[in-house]
């Protein structure tokens, strides 16, 4: 059984599972995951936001928004989930 560990950078929670020399870290808040090394780890529990030298690429990973569900749709505050397009 995989033991998924969770960091917290700001207000964004990253759920991680380390396995052999590779980890996988899942971002909750814009729901996209990567695959990495130990080091990404490290970099995150000392990570400063404000630090000009941050690489643009994890800050779009930590703070972007999330993917696009073409089939997904939000109407006046409901959701229409994809699986109602399933009949047509």
């Amino acid at each position: 059984m995989l033991d998924v560990r969770q960091l917290k950078v700001e207000h964004v929670l990253f759920e991680y599972v380390q396995r052999d020399e590779e980890v996988y870290i899942y971002n909750t808040k814009n729901e996209r995951m990567v695959k990495t090394t130990n080091e990404m780890i490290a970099y995150l529990e000392t990570y400063e936001p404000d630090n000009n030298h941050n690489d643009p690429a994890i800050d779009k990973f930590i703070f972007g928004s999330g993917k696009r569900k073409l089939l997904e749709f939000k109407l006046k505050g409901f959701s229409i989930p994809k699986h109602f397009f399933q009949h047509f």
